[in-house]
């Protein structure tokens, strides 16, 4: 009689690679961290001018790929398609405030992202 090895429980499995993705996510936020020295990361443009940076703490990351089920899966875990940004400028991107000069999928990284300002 042949033996085949049991499998290893779907569970385990699950487990090890969502293990694999939170490592992944602290080693490109540790990327992110280490571009933006712990500043906010954006610029605000005012007539193709770099009016405002902000000079705010950065808080929280902000994925310029995004989407439902998108966050943390492909190209938007990389440390080159994340911003590092304070609170109020995160809101600020989130509700469309800020929006985005070019397109974010054409920009070539997360560093020369722009945004303007809606009225």
């Amino acid at each position: 009689m042949l033996g085949f090895p049991k499998p290893s429980p779907w569970l385990l499995e699950q487990r090890k690679a969502k293990a694999g993705v939170a490592k992944k996510d602290r080693e490109e936020r540790a990327k992110v961290r280490a571009r933006s020295g712990g500043r906010c990361e954006v610029l605000v443009l005012i007539r193709g001018r770099v009016f405002d940076v902000c000079q705010r703490r950065a808080t929280e990351n902000h994925h310029l790929l995004s989407g439902i089920g998108r966050r943390n899966r492909g190209r938007s875990i990389l440390a080159a398609h994340r911003l590092d940004v304070c609170k109020d400028c995160h809101t600020e991107i989130t509700r469309k405030v800020l929006v985005p000069c070019v397109e974010q999928s054409k920009a070539e990284c997360a560093a020369t992202v722009r945004y303007e300002r809606r009225s």
